[in-house]
């Protein structure tokens, strides 16, 4: 179970919880459209439609990953956006390897692997 209110005391931004959503990217939309603010985590517990790159599905089941979107509004001109994906999961992995001592790799800019017992996971 995420413990949102934990993470609202660490960081501040705002967390928005839904257990079992379609994706977290489409919660972000509406969240969006419905003007809540930047600085919103979006994150679910499992995924039903689940979207990657050029639009391909992938399985998001419960306790399966971490599965979120967050939403910011960083001051930069647009070219610059794409390196803050780059820049959040390098700071993502560096936090999990040096509070959890895992093996881990980074596939892509933003999805996340860990290795246990001989297998890695995706996140």
């Amino acid at each position: 179970m995420l413990i949102t209110k934990k993470i609202e005391e660490a960081a501040p931004i705002h967390v928005s919880f839904n257990p079992n959503c379609q994706s977290t990217q489409l919660d972000a939309k509406a969240g969006i459209e419905a003007g809540k603010p930047a600085n919103t985590l979006y994150l679910a517990s499992s995924q039903t439609a689940g979207r990657g790159r050029f639009g391909r599905s992938y399985f998001a089941p419960e306790q399966g990953g971490i599965y979120m979107t967050l939403h910011l509004k960083p001051n930069l001109p647009f070219p610059q956006i794409p390196a803050y994906t780059v820049l959040t999961a390098g700071a993502i992995y560096k936090a999990i390897k040096e509070l959890t001592l895992m093996e881990m790799e980074i596939k892509w800019v933003n999805d996340i692997y860990y290795k246990v017992k001989n297998s890695w996971y995706f996140n």
